[in-house]
């Protein structure tokens, strides 16, 4: 583990320490790859020379539309160590969705390849086409790039640009200081070591793969297992033939398991699973049962890698996302606030309001929205939740999400949590609609499992029976699949246009 010191690290500080103290240990293991500590230090330093000699320097933006591999962490850290600004764009995105990034950020150089890249690209950027085969051809031979300016911990190093499914895309600017304080918390939030070994299968686009899981395995001196996606019918063998023995998944990767893994997989070393959002304990504890694992859930989001998360070895309680998660010597506030930013009682729905050392410096090129969400000194994270007498955050929705109707505030998450707990669902998002009497009418969109008979009047019965009469769904149209957006997460948007449209035939 890392000493104090390190806090004060940038996030080249932190890769060469590691480099330094286990240069022979695998950082990264890939397929039938691996690369060492002191290897990825070293191919990175000769990348670095590669993109300096593009002019690439300090405040410049580095675009990368690769899968996961270890040429993106490659260049990622390359990049950061220019001092310039990773923006890391997920490979599933189309020409409109690429476009749109390319063109607010407007990169010096975009790595890429071929099979990738149909956008158009903005005049002063300069593409390159990056690979196992080129990647070498690059380092070939090269020397170490050139210290031209001193970075500092409060620097930035990322945008993560936000999935869009609420509105448009925002640009989430991160410093190498929350990345490295996130390194060296998540492996003490979960109690992790240099023996474990972390697998991911979530997008390097991503700040949960890459905040948790990368420099997770850095600050535990661990090793990265690195999947190139998620495959339900592949992940169980894989996780057992790589040795994992931690895996960060989302909810809906959970879901899939619990629905569709009906057998007992215990042949794996998997000990922990950190996931987002939480599950109804009944399927938290089917899923533990069946893999013989312990499912820890927790709450974080692109504008701070803090937030909460379950004791991994306290007490746990159904369908919460802990307590307030933080670093010894950064502590970490979080408050339940009504719209004057006022705290609120236990067991008070209210937006959760976040006071710490990783929270985003802004929203890049978008200043009225970065005043927005951090006023009076607290980040306004747009989503709603309560808090009990003993500490514990529980998740209600998005407040963009909440749906208007009969006079009342309905939480979307709570009617898809219930209608996904009936056995012949797979998955659920529920949008609300315009209403022809005032507010919305609450729409269900349902995945039934293969072979399902279930009908809306099936549906509509469950709710009836489980909650109130005005959140019952009006209408359940149901689907072979949710659109999702590359980080997994439900493309409410186009649900809300789809339930409009059918509604109007």
């Amino acid at each position: 583990m890392f000493m104090e010191s390190s806090l004060a690290f940038t996030l080249p500080d932190f890769l060469a320490d590691s480099a330094k103290r286990h240069p022979q240990k695998n950082f990264i293991e890939f397929e039938n790859r691996a690369l060492t500590y002191g290897e990825v230090d070293s191919i990175s330093d000769r990348f670095a020379k590669f993109l300096q000699e593009l002019n690439v320097g300090k405040g410049d933006r580095v675009a990368i539309k690769l899968a996961n591999s270890p040429e993106f962490i490659v260049a990622w850290f390359a990049s950061a160590k220019l001092g310039a600004l990773t923006v890391p764009i997920n490979y599933q995105y189309k020409e409109a969705e690429t476009s749109q990034i390319l063109n607010h950020c407007l990169p010096k150089v975009l790595l890429s390849h071929k099979d990738l890249l149909s956008s158009s690209i903005p005049a002063e950027t300069t593409v390159v086409w990056l690979d196992e085969d080129s990647l070498k051809e690059k380092v070939r031979g090269g020397s170490r790039y050139n210290i031209e300016n001193t970075l500092l911990p409060s620097d930035p190093l990322v945008i993560i640009y936000t999935s869009g499914t609420t509105g448009t895309p925002k640009g989430v600017v991160q410093s190498h200081r929350t990345y490295v304080l996130t390194g060296l918390s998540f492996p003490r939030w979960l109690g992790l070591t240099s023996e474990d070994r972390l697998l991911t299968c979530l997008p390097l686009s991503h700040i949960n793969a890459q905040a948790y899981s990368t420099m997770g395995a850095i600050g535990a001196d661990a090793t990265l297992i690195l999947q190139e996606r998620f495959s339900l019918g592949s992940f169980w063998d894989q996780a057992r033939d790589k040795g994992a023995t931690e895996f960060n998944a989302v909810g809906a990767m959970l879901m899939l398991m619990y629905k569709h893994s009906t057998q007992s997989r215990r042949d794996h070393n998997v000990r922990i699973a950190y996931s987002a959002p939480s599950l109804p304990g009944e399927i938290r504890n089917e899923i533990e049962r069946r893999f013989n694992l312990k499912v820890v859930f927790g709450y974080g989001l692109s504008e701070s890698t803090f937030g909460f998360i379950e004791p991994v070895d306290g007490p746990r309680k159904d369908s919460s996302m802990g307590k307030i998660r933080s670093y010894p010597q950064f502590p970490n506030r979080a408050i339940i606030a009504n719209d004057d930013d006022q705290e609120l009682p236990v067991r008070t729905t209210g937006q959760i309001l976040l006071q710490n050392a990783a929270l985003m410096n802004g929203y890049y090129l978008d200043d009225k929205k970065t005043a927005q969400a951090l006023r009076n000194g607290f980040l306004h994270t747009g989503d709603l939740a309560y808090m009990d007498s003993e500490g514990y955050f529980y998740f209600v929705d998005r407040n963009s999400e909440i749906v208007r109707s009969k006079g009342e505030n309905i939480s979307s998450s709570e009617i898809e949590s219930l209608i996904t707990s009936h056995l012949e669902v797979t998955e659920c998002a529920v949008v609300g609609v315009p209403s022809e009497l005032s507010d919305e009418d609450v729409v269900a969109f349902v995945v039934p499992r293969r072979g399902s008979t279930i009908n809306e009047d099936d549906i509509k019965r469950w709710c009836k029976e489980r909650l109130a009469p005005f959140k019952v769904p009006a209408r359940v149209l149901f689907t072979d699949s949710l659109p999702k957006s590359a980080t997994f997460r439900t493309n409410k948007q186009q649900l809300k246009r789809e339930a409009i449209a059918s509604l109007s035939v």
